[in-house]
């Protein structure tokens, strides 16, 4: 980022915009250890699939009014994130991929669980690093078009760290309605 684009307001609008993204992340890392246990639990007694889909449920609470805002509003969330208005007008190009993307990895972090919950450790494991590898070429592929390539590049990094762990627990038919309270899990978080 920086060999290609210098330090100036177009870096600064990314690292406003990322610092969203990373702070989703962090989340993400720490839902895993919350999720665990409750998974864990929950495939002894035959029941993952509902528990996965409780949390899935509940993480759209404030996962997806997020994305929607970070989609339909951007300019509005970089003026937030930054008082300078070229780094608003670089942050508002990366907030409608970077918050999606955010919330992709969450989701590939309670897929990730779920499948430990499996002893399947290998699944995720791959999915985080097709994910890695393909926005690392989607970055270098397009980054002529400006930083907001590297918005691109965790779009399908998180697409790919969610769908294949997600794909292999459809498979296992591991995926369910939920089957409890969402604010159950919503406080589990808070308080992991």
């Amino acid at each position: 980022l920086s060999r290609k684009f210098g330090h100036g307001t177009e870096t600064d609008g990314f690292f406003a915009a990322y610092a969203i993204y990373v702070a989703v992340v962090l989340v993400a890392s720490a839902l895993r250890v919350v999720v665990l246990p409750a998974f864990a639990r929950a495939r002894e007694a035959g029941r993952l699939p509902g528990e996965y889909g409780s949390w899935t449920v509940a993480l759209a609470i404030p996962l997806v009014p997020a994305a929607i805002v970070a989609i339909a509003a951007p300019h509005a969330v970089a003026e937030l994130l930054t008082s300078n208005p070229a780094a608003q007008s670089s942050a508002a190009k990366l907030l409608p991929w970077l918050i999606p993307a955010a919330a992709a990895q969450v989701y590939a972090g309670i897929s990730a669980s779920a499948l430990a919950a499996h002893d399947d450790y290998g699944t995720a494991a791959l999915g985080y690093g097709v994910g890695a590898i393909a926005g690392l070429v989607v970055i270098a592929a397009f980054v002529s078009h400006g930083v907001q390539a590297f918005g691109w590049g965790l779009a399908v990094n998180g697409a790919l760290a969610v769908g294949i762990p997600l794909s292999a627990l459809l498979a296992r038919r591991a995926v369910g309605r939920p089957d409890g309270s969402t604010s159950k899990r919503l406080w589990a978080l808070v308080v992991g």
